[in-house]
């Protein structure tokens, strides 16, 4: 019923070391992961393009000391403009259309990084 997602939080590097490492990383680079679950139903593959394209936003980004980050205004709006499509978003059990639905599996994998 789900697939397990993988997503290698390179950005963790970039907050903790304050270094850039480039989009081509080797295992040993990789500070912490963050992984999340995913529903392997189809009607969910907008959700995965969402949340690599989030992470794409987050790409780069450096957190410097004492300074707050916030995931939101990094990753910016969710429109079909800035490269979002429609997913599924979910409230109370129900699931319903949504541009950049699947942003929140980006998010979720950030913070259980930051975690590790």
């Amino acid at each position: 019923m789900y697939k397990r997602i993988l997503f290698l939080i390179v950005l963790i590097t970039f907050i903790v070391t304050n270094t850039f490492v480039s989009a081509e990383v080797k295992e040993e680079q990789i500070i912490s992961r963050g992984i999340v679950d995913s529903p392997s139903d189809p009607k969910f593959a907008n959700n995965i393009k969402n949340a690599v394209k989030a992470l794409e936003y987050l790409n780069g980004k450096v957190v410097k000391p004492g300074e707050i980050f916030s995931f939101n205004k990094t990753v910016g709006k969710r429109t079909i403009e800035r490269g979002f499509v429609e997913g599924l978003s979910g409230s109370g059990g129900y699931y319903y259309p949504d541009v950049g639905g699947g942003v929140c599996q980006a998010a979720t994998a950030l913070y259980r990084a930051a975690l590790n």
